[in-house]
């Protein structure tokens, strides 16, 4: 840096930045047992983010967060469920559910 009276500073400053403009990807595979439904995550990010956390739903109402690949819907009544997941990277960019 230069001042007014033209003094230059002998520190060099300087940064590293990493831009990260692509979404995690996600899949799902998921059991049932009794009144169970254990759903498990896989995805992928780009090398420069990794996954942060995974969010699960069951009939797309309330999302759950967690860092596990994995989480069990328990004490299910009788009937047909639809699970989802959305994995979000170190960005906070979130994949499709």
């Amino acid at each position: 840096m230069t001042d007014v009276a033209g003094n230059t500073s002998s520190t060099i400053c300087s940064g590293t930045y990493k831009v990260d403009t692509t979404n995690p990807t996600a899949k799902i595979s998921a059991s049932s047992s009794g009144s169970n439904i254990t759903v498990s995550a896989s995805g992928s990010s780009d090398a420069h983010s990794g996954i942060a956390s995974y969010q699960y739903s069951r009939n797309n109402s309330t999302w759950y967060t967690s860092t596990s690949n994995s989480y069990t819907f328990t004490g299910l009544s009788d009937g047909t469920y639809t699970v989802y997941v959305k994995i979000t990277d170190k960005s906070g960019r979130v994949s499709g559910t």
